[in-house]
């Protein structure tokens, strides 16, 4: 019933059946212990309640085990029962495979919910929001009138959110550093191209850098509220500007290197570099 399961587990695996028919026979399923003699995604939720010997068991009796950690710190015991890694973003795949070289790390896009569809946002006025778990991000209350706070609980899948999307331009994902954070994927970023919008976020966010660029214009210097405040400025006097639409042609490249097609060949090359 998590977010991550129902999008690194249930989502992708049926989007890798309806890209590759001919290619791979693909199973969704809860019940490893039946699973034999398959190539096997073993998804965050299920490292998180399984022991080390249980995933060992797994990857005994099937061709090979693949770990998707997602967002969450590996545990070494783990990654010994485990063939290799199914990563979400470019610094956790070089983190793994520096760490734990024995065990490869490869890179598949984080894809974007199904259930957002493409749409035009707004053209007539600045409209902002954060997406996602509100503990997660920083929003000065100066802001309060300029930004929209949309909560999700990534705990259990829902999708109260989804109706808001088309009302904004402009994506606030302004992430606040947590202890217990992992290694995030760029999804949020990915989101807001799919609905052809812009985003405030700061340069040293997971792959933002990678993503867009040094030339992106709606970079937060920090998550200090001044900051802030000065970013919103800029980006509320760029739009419909030159900035604005150079920021719009980078969130188009996003759009590009995150679609179906990109997150199923990343798949597709991850187990052809493993089953050789």
């Amino acid at each position: 019933k998590t977010a991550t399961t129902f999008l690194r587990g249930e989502q992708l695996s049926g989007l890798v059946a309806a890209a590759y028919p001919d290619r791979f026979d693909v199973t969704y399923t809860h019940d490893a212990d039946s699973v034999r003699d398959q190539v096997v995604i073993v998804t965050k939720s299920m490292l998180s309640t399984r022991s080390a010997e249980e995933i060992a068991a797994i990857r005994a009796r099937n061709i090979l085990a693949i770990g998707s950690w997602d967002d969450v710190m590996p545990e070494p015991a783990h990654v010994a029962a485990l063939d290799a890694h199914m990563t979400l973003s470019i610094r956790q795949t070089l983190a793994l495979n520096r760490r734990f070289p024995a065990t490869p790390a490869f890179l598949v896009t984080h894809h974007v919910s199904t259930q957002v569809r493409p749409s035009r946002p707004p053209q007539d006025r600045l409209r902002t929001a954060y997406f996602g778990d509100l503990a997660n991000t920083e929003r000065p209350e100066s802001l309060a009138r300029m930004v929209d706070l949309v909560g999700t609980n990534t705990a259990r899948v829902n999708d109260s959110w989804l109706d808001a999307l088309p009302h904004y331009n402009c994506h606030w994902i302004v992430r606040r550093w947590q202890p217990w954070n992992g290694w995030k994927p760029f999804l949020k970023g990915f989101v807001a191209a799919r609905c052809g919008a812009v985003l405030v976020v700061t340069r040293d966010d997971g792959d933002a850098l990678h993503y867009l660029g040094d030339d992106y214009p709606f970079y937060a210097p920090s998550l200090a509220h001044a900051d802030l405040e000065m970013t919103m400025a800029r980006v509320a006097a760029a739009f419909g500007g030159p900035e604005w639409r150079l920021a719009l042609d980078i969130m188009r490249q996003v759009e590009a290197r995150s679609t179906d097609a990109q997150v199923c060949a990343d798949f597709r090359a991850m187990i052809e570099a493993l089953i050789r």
